[in-house]
Parts: C-alpha cells; structure tokens; sequence
C-alpha cells in the first residue's frame, strides 16, 4: 500500500516532504522502475527518451490516458492506468485529467499532491500537444483490434462507470479527447522523478566494496550492490526536451552523460569521509554510501540541495545508510575539516563575462575562463587527508601562443619556449604543446603538493564548444538569440586568446608524507571507456603507478620481473612487398585501449616477459641479438618499460 503521513503536517515544507512520501509509496506499489517504464512505452521510446525526445513516449501512452482517439480503454491497460498515470505526470510531461488522476490514483492523493505543489496545472497549449490534437484521428469501433501496452493486439472493452478497477471512468459519452470534460482541469508535474537503473560498470564497481573500517571482515552494515530492476529515483527539474525552451538560471540537472562518467571514473575504495563537491541532486552523494561511511555533499544553490534532499527521501531503503549531510556554501567553505575522497563535476563550463547574459547555476560557476577548475585543482589537496584522493571532471583552455595574461592565482606563466617539449604521439598539425598542459600548469599551483594524473579526453574549438553549451541552454538554433550568444562566445575567446578547450578527467592524491614530491602526469585518450566496471580502478592504478615509478632508479627498474597483461597484442605493419614492417604498436585490447608506439626491441621484451626473468636480463639479452651496447639499449627502454606499467600494458609479476 502507498505509504501515507501519520501525523497532519503544518509547514509547507512539511507538506511537500509528506506528499513526496506518498508518491515514493506510489512509484513502489506501480513498479515505477525502468523495466516497468519499459513495459509501457516500449524500449526504443525509453531509448529515445534517455536521448530527449519524448515524442514516442507520449505517443505510447495516448491508448490510457487519451482513450477517445482510438477508442475505448482496452482491458490490459485498466491495471497499468496508475503506472501510467506516474509516467506521465512525472516522467515524459504529459497533461493527465483530474478524472484520471482521480481514478488512478484517489481523489484524496490528487488533492495532496496539488496542494504540495508536487503536480501544477496543464496549459492549454500542452493539452494540445499532448492530443496530438493536429493530427487527423479516426475513432474504431468498440471490438476492434487495439494495441496493448506490451504491443501486441487486443479487444477493446468499455470499461463501464461503475468498474472497481476505474472510479468516474474517463470513456464516458461527450467527453474530451482524453475522455474527460472539456472544462476539466489537466495536471503535469511539477518536476521529473527518473527511475535511474544504474550502469553496468558502476553495479560491478560497488559490488566488489566491502564498507570502511571493516575491510577484512563482515561488513558494518548491509552494503550489497544495488539489485533489482529499480535502483534509484531522482527528482530533478524537466529537462529541454520534455519543456522546451531556455532553461532558467536555478535549473537543477538530473542524470546525463558527464553525470555517468564521473560515477564511472570515481574510485571506490572504502573510505571514512567523502565531499560531493557541487552535488547538484545529489546523485553522487547517494552513490557514495555504498563505499563511505560519511557523505557530505555542498552546493552553492539552495534549490539544488532541496531535490538532494529530496532524493535522499525517495530512496530511503534503498541505500546502505543514509549518513548524508547536504550543506550550502562556495567551494570548500562548508568543510570543517579535511575528507577522505572528493568528488566532483563542478559548474566548469567556459561562459564570456560581462555580457549581462544568464548564469546556469548548474554549469556556470560565475568565474572567467577555466578559473573554477584551477581553484579546486589548487585547493583540493588542502582539504584531502594524506593518501587521500580526489576525481571530477574539467574543462581547460588552450591560449595562443603570443597570449601572455596570467591565469587568476597563478604566481608566474610559462613563457611558450618554456613548455615541455612536444610529445610523441600527439597528431601532425596540432599546435598544443603537451596533452592537458594547462591544468598541468593549474596543478602545480596547489596549495599543497599533490599527485595528479589529467586525461584529455577531446579538445574542442571555441566554435564547437560555444555550440556546444548555447544548444544545452535551450536556445533555438538560427535564432537571433543563438546568434547574439554564439558572438558572446567567440568574442570572449579572442579577447582572451583561447584557441581550443580540453575536456577529460582529473585523478589527485594528496602524499602521504608532506615532504614527499608530487608526480604529474597528462595523457590524451580518446578510445571509448570500458563498460565492465573497470574505469575508476585502471585509473586508480595508472595514477598510482605513476607515483611508484617516479622515485625508482634505472637499476631497481631493471631489476623488476614483469608480465605482459593478457589483453595485449603486438600489431605490425608492412608496405607491400617490403619485409620489415613500418610500423609497430602495442595494443591493449581491454581497460581504456592504449596503444603505444614500439620498436623491435619494445616489442621483443614485451613478447618475453613472462615473470621469470628481470627487465636487465631481457634488455642485456636483447642486446646480443640485435648486435647493440647493452647500456644503451637500457637508456633506451627505460622511459617505454615505465610508460607500459604505467598504461597496465606490463604488470609487476608478485
């Protein structure tokens, strides 16, 4: 039974969280999850809404809640009507008559919820689209052939006034298209719930967490990995695709792509404290209760920490533990102490300044340029515990080269002959001259030294990127709006000598000892993610081992028994008619997918290490065959053998 209040509530505040109450009984006791959801629109509409474009959906649902413009409600959809009813109100934004609310749901829950303000009244204009009212209808006989939720075809039945199943049916004589009075009041609701099944990769992540404090043994509490076809429910405001239009300042986000990628790349050991930092609704906070004993998580928009809140009601019983505390504030200004693990996917979007244009809270920060990012990768290995350990996700921009204005904080700038040098493997033609410098430069200005791994994962022109983000607003393609904000973007980036902008991830630990020196390392991977729940921890490692690396001499390096990793093949490349190859590459076939440049020598110890001999074994070997001096062939593998382990490509035999 949906769970109701058991005392009256006074405050608004008070209604609204008894009124959410009864919806997550709701959505519970109508298996609003996504193989229910599924049920009812069909997979390839579900798709097509995770994409935006609500239009299938609501066309898969007009048999329920629009009878009247195929004719009468068919048997199989009587039982589903309330599951159908929620979908609509609260997932793809169509307007449901009080009539069908009423024999939905109850006349007493409808009255509720509207006067929590959980549902708001339709306009005529939705009404409209939602009819399909355009559109010609032909109305078929009762008996005729329909089509059911789950698709296949049925008779249709009319469902007589008095049923148990529908109180005040809506397929009466002389209604509206949606079988109801003309007059009759229509509701949407007042903000999206998404039953968001997690991904695979995090399912697998979380399930193999034992909780902190208690690693060795039994856990301290109940921690499985989520289960069932419902994960999580997350409220959040509707999107552009479900209401068009300009999106307002205070939008509160709910699940998308960046949202998944951070779950993907964040680490889930177990740990004592975590900061969300910029949590938004709250996603990643819930999240981290399946690996931190503590979760706290900041924002500086109070509406956002609502639907945090929110969201930690609505998934009560579905969590390890609910030790969250969301808290309003800048930056790290509501810590009071130091964590264990932050997370983040902060306001990092590049908006120009000064053009009196909308501020997104969610994406914009207020700042100019990449500020934002340089603030947290310069604070936040203060506010980490030694060891601990930070992800999020960034934006950082390319200046040109004859740009010599500092970035806010930065106590020197590089002049462009003071870069490191160009690296191997970056395409011909590309003018940056390292992967990610930039936030290598933010990087070595933190507060205090701290390990730092960057992948950049695209870069983007100023063009592209100013697309980009003017299309994620809401704006209207060729519209005079899209043109006044597209020439904001782009004069800004000239202004400032932005040439391109690097999007990718950032891995941070703070060193366990304080005199320790901090490695920074930068790569450019562009080959799709794993998908089998690997991505946090290969990142993990590649960041680790690029710390272990860094203090180790060219003797302990060759004093090391390696194993070549399973998934690792040798590629080679021949110009037809020539018997050596021109090209050789060492390709990882699982994790992230490097492939590194080699050479017959790279290749040669590669193919030989098996765990029995060392690398100095191997190289001195190598050097007999190939008729070289064993030192320099040492030299020469250093830097690739250290490049392998730190991909994975080589392992450490134990």
């Amino acid at each position: 039974m949906p769970e109701t209040p058991s005392e009256q509530p006074t405050s608004a505040d008070d209604i609204a969280t008894a009124a959410l109450v009864e919806v997550r009984g709701l959505l519970v006791a109508h298996e609003y999850d996504r193989a229910g959801v599924a049920e009812l629109l069909g997979e390839d509409a579900l798709q097509a809404l995770e994409e935006q474009d609500p239009s299938a959906a609501r066309r898969a649902l007009r048999p329920a809640l629009f009878p009247q413009l195929n004719g009468n409600l068919t048997e199989a959809w009587v039982p589903l009507l309330p599951r159908a009813v929620l979908i609509a109100l609260f997932l793809i934004r169509v307007p449901v008559s009080a009539g069908h609310l009423r024999a939905a749901l109850g006349a007493d829950t409808l009255n509720r919820l509207r006067d929590a303000g959980l549902i708001a009244e339709a306009t005529a204009e939705e009404i409209r689209a939602a009819t399909g009212a355009s559109s010609a209808v032909t109305d078929a006989p009762p008996g005729a052939a329909r089509t059911s939720p789950a698709g296949t075809a049925e008779t249709a039945a009319e469902v007589s006034p008095g049923s148990p199943d529908m109180e005040a049916s809506p397929a009466t004589a002389g209604a509206g298209a949606d079988g109801a009075s003309e007059t009759e009041e229509h509701f949407v609701g007042a903000f999206r719930i998404v039953p968001e099944v997690l991904p695979a990769a995090v399912r697998s992540a979380l399930s193999a967490v034992a909780p902190a404090g208690n690693a060795d043994g039994p856990p301290a509490w109940e921690a499985p990995a989520p289960a069932g076809p419902h994960d999580l429910l997350i409220a959040s405001d509707w999107d552009t695709g479900t209401r068009p239009g300009r999106l307002p300042a205070d939008h509160v986000l709910g699940v998308g792509r960046a949202t998944r990628t951070l779950a993907e790349i964040t680490e889930r050991e177990p740990v004592g404290t975590l900061l969300d930092l910029g949590t938004g609704c709250g996603y990643h906070a819930l999240l981290a209760t399946w690996h931190a004993e503590q979760v706290i998580g900041t924002d500086v928009s109070d509406r956002a920490l609502r639907f945090a809140r929110w969201n930690l009601l609505l998934n009560e019983g579905r969590l390890p533990h609910t030790r969250i505390e969301f808290r309003e504030g800048s930056m790290f200004d509501p810590l009071d102490g130091p964590v264990d693990q932050i997370v983040s996917n902060p306001p990092f979007v590049i908006t120009p300044r000064g053009t009196g244009r909308a501020v997104c809270e969610y994406r914009d920060a207020g700042r100019t340029g990449d500020e934002i990012v340089a603030a947290i990768l310069r604070g936040a290995g203060a506010r980490l515990t030694p060891g601990g350990t930070a992800q999020l996700l960034a934006n950082w921009e390319y200046r040109d080269e004859q740009q010599t204005s500092r970035r806010p904080g930065e106590t020197s700038a590089a002049e462009p002959d003071e870069r490191p040098a160009r690296q191997p493997e970056q395409e011909a033609g590309d003018k940056r001259t390292q992967d990610a410098a930039p936030a290598l430069a933010m990087l070595a200005q933190a507060e205090v030294p701290t390990h730092g791994l960057i992948v950049e994962r695209e870069v983007l022109s100023p063009l592209r990127y100013a697309q980009t983000w003017i299309r994620d607003a809401g704006e209207e393609r060729g519209s005079a709006s899209w043109q006044r904000a597209l020439d904001d973007w782009l004069d800004d980036f000239a202004a400032r000598g932005v040439t391109g902008i690097g999007l990718g991830w950032v891995l941070l630990q703070r060193p366990d000892e304080e005199a320790e020196r901090a490695v920074h390392r930068a790569e450019r991977v562009t080959t799709p993610a794993p998908q089998d729940g690997t991505l946090g921890v290969q990142l993990a490692a590649r960041l680790r081992a690029g710390i272990w690396l860094e203090g180790m001499s060219q003797d302990e390096l060759m004093g090391l028994r390696l194993r070549v990793a399973d998934d690792v093949t040798d590629e080679r490349h021949f110009w037809p008619g020539r018997g050596e190859p021109s090209a050789l590459l060492l390709r990882q076939g699982g994790g992230i997918g490097a492939t590194v440049p080699s050479d017959t020598a790279l290749s040669g110890l590669v193919g030989a290490s098996d765990g029995e001999l060392t690398v100095g074994q191997l190289a001195t070997a190598l050097a007999g065959l190939l008729d070289v001096d064993a030192r320099d062939l040492s030299d020469q593998l250093d830097g690739q053998v250290r490049r392998l382990i730190a991909l994975g490509l080589l392992r450490l035999e134990r």
